[in-house]
């Protein structure tokens, strides 16, 4: 993982986001509540979102990979061809989710909150779910 870049807050992302702008790698954004935002077919990849409240929003087509999503909420969310590729996403909650066509290689579910969750097409190669319920 390369080194994070800098810290952005929530009214920033949504102005980025509005402008056009779809590149989020490398950033910090531990701890935001970014609930109910349109932000499909962003790149995450190789991120800090730590703590952060991704409930309601559409993140379709999004890159996560190799992204630090542990305590993330993912609740009521569209995660349809996301790619958590090498993602952390211990104890993570996903709830009412649908994870349709996304590639899930080498990511860490560990401790994760997983219910009602639509895999249908979902690629994944050595995914880990201990402990998750």
């Amino acid at each position: 993982m390369t080194e994070v870049i800098q810290e952005i807050d929530r009214e920033r992302v949504e102005m980025l986001y509005k402008s056009g702008e779809r590149n989020f790698s490398q950033l910090d954004l531990s701890q935001l509540d970014l609930s109910g935002l349109n932000l499909s077919e962003s790149d995450f990849s190789e991120s800090i979102l730590n703590e952060v409240n991704f409930n309601n929003c559409n993140l379709s087509t999004c890159n996560f990979s190799e992204a630090n999503m542990s305590h993330v909420q993912l609740k009521h969310s569209n995660l349809i061809g996301v790619d958590f590729t090498l993602t952390d996403l211990n104890n993570a909650e996903l709830e009412n989710v649908d994870l349709s066509q996304s590639i899930l290689n080498e990511a860490d579910f560990g401790g994760a909150i997983i219910g009602n969750v639509q895999f249908y097409e979902a690629f994944s190669k050595y995914c880990n779910l201990s402990e998750s319920t």
